[in-house]
């Protein structure tokens, strides 16, 4: 499957061309869902995937990731907290793989290699793609994992060479997913599995929030998507779908308890102390919400795991 480049010139204003159709399917039929000046997430009314429209070029882009984006203080709680949920990602993952008990392990989007130190304590050998030249780098030092900084575009990889790849949380930050996706299907060794995980944006929290949904972080993610549309691109390129997870404890409570309470960042100290405490008590009352949302088959984040069985 042939997917073009849907990538246009920078402009002098800081944004690449609009798209003329939808970057996902190809289809026409574009509408406006939401917009949050300067930027409009446009939906595409034949396969329902989001995107922004029209992309930030790179500085931009940049310069809308915070500094601490990523935790690189080893002693932080969060660097802990980071490790803490990669090891139950790849744990939740595991038993839907029975045959995977060496191999080559691709994360793109590793952030600073939590999910390639996880990997590697089950007998996989890591490799990380980030393009944050600080998390690799403090990955690299704190973990001792191999972390290429760059896209998936920037790296020189063999075909068929990987027993597993994943994205948690990056499939929404890529600027050509279906093209990636095609990529790592090449990458992908016979009887290898491909985990994706990210927003939904079929979810009930999504549809109750609207515009304000946490998960919508414009512009850092461009695309939104659905279990149906990333299920259905991964069939097509020959991968067989074997497990789709519509719950995830830490962000479908997020969904709720972030989209109703904005970040500290910036905010007096006595301010950030009174809403910490709201968000404590806002993520007891978040984590059932979450659950009953999952339940009714549409909860915030999903994750799809696919195989190829060629």
């Amino acid at each position: 499957m042939n997917v073009p480049s849907v990538v246009s010139e920078v402009s002098t204003d800081g944004f690449l061309d609009e798209f003329p159709e939808c970057p996902w399917c190809h289809s026409d039929r574009l509408v406006v869902a939401h917009e949050q000046a300067p930027y409009r997430l446009r939906e595409c009314e034949s396969c329902s995937v989001m995107f922004v429209d029209p992309q930030p070029d790179d500085a931009r882009l940049g310069a809308s990731y915070p500094d601490a984006y990523y935790p690189t203080n080893a002693d932080s709680p969060e660097v802990r907290e980071h490790l803490h949920w990669k090891r139950f990602d790849l744990g939740r993952v595991w038993p839907h793989l029975p045959d995977l008990d060496s191999g080559r392990h691709l994360d793109v989007g590793c952030g600073i290699g939590g999910a390639l130190v996880a990997a590697r304590e089950r007998g996989l050998e890591p490799l990380g793609i980030e393009f944050s030249e600080d998390a690799a780098r403090f990955g690299r030092d704190h973990f001792g994992v191999d972390i290429r900084t760059g896209t998936l575009a920037d790296v020189v990889l063999e075909p068929s060479s990987f027993s597993l790849i994943t994205l948690y949380h990056a499939l929404e930050h890529l600027r050509d997913p279906a093209a990636d996706l095609e990529r790592l299907t090449e990458l992908l060794a016979p009887g290898g599995a491909l985990v994706i995980e990210c927003p939904n944006i079929r979810a009930t929290s999504a549809r109750m929030f609207g515009g304000k949904w946490f998960h919508l972080e414009v512009p850092r993610h461009l695309f939104h998507f659905h279990p149906d549309a990333v299920s259905a691109r991964l069939e097509s390129l020959g991968l067989q779908t074997v497990d789709c997870c519509g719950f995830h404890p830490a962000h479908g409570a997020a969904s709720f308890y972030g989209s109703l309470y904005p970040a500290q960042s910036g905010l007096p100290i006595l301010e950030r102390a009174r809403r910490k405490a709201v968000v404590t008590a806002m993520r007891a009352v978040a984590r059932p919400l979450a659950r009953f949302e999952a339940w009714l088959g549409t909860g915030s984040v999903f994750r799809v795991i696919a195989r190829n069985d060629s």
